[in-house]
């Protein structure tokens, strides 16, 4: 069953480096969920399969931005969503495939944190 999300926005940025994004795209960004992977359209579409996802992380930066940060590789790639609500569906359905989430991730997910 394939889910569908509705950043607002959404981001590639380097590891390690969490206010510098490379490439954004605001006019048609995409993230959709099947049972498998995740899919998120930057520039281009990125299949992320939840085995090679290491972490996801919740901030808030003029939106709620979830932030998936791969495996393997320098990128990260980030979602903004403007309503707390869809960024808290996007992460509870992560969590509930088994996606590691951070301490930031959880006490969001846990109604600790904005």
């Amino acid at each position: 069953m394939k889910r569908q999300f509705s950043p607002s926005a959404t981001f590639r940025g380097l590891r390690y480096v969490p206010f510098i994004a490379l490439s954004r795209n605001s006019l048609y960004p995409a993230l959709d969920m099947d049972e498998q992977a995740i899919v998120i359209r930057v520039i281009g579409r990125r299949v992320l399969p939840f085995s090679d996802i290491a972490t996801v992380d919740v901030r808030w930066r003029l939106a709620h931005q979830v932030t998936l940060v791969p495996r393997k590789g320098p990128w990260t790639f980030s979602a903004n969503f403007f309503d707390k609500a869809a960024a808290l569906c996007l992460v509870r359905a992560l969590a509930e495939r088994g996606v590691p989430l951070t301490a930031q991730a959880r006490s969001v997910l846990d109604g600790d944190a904005t």
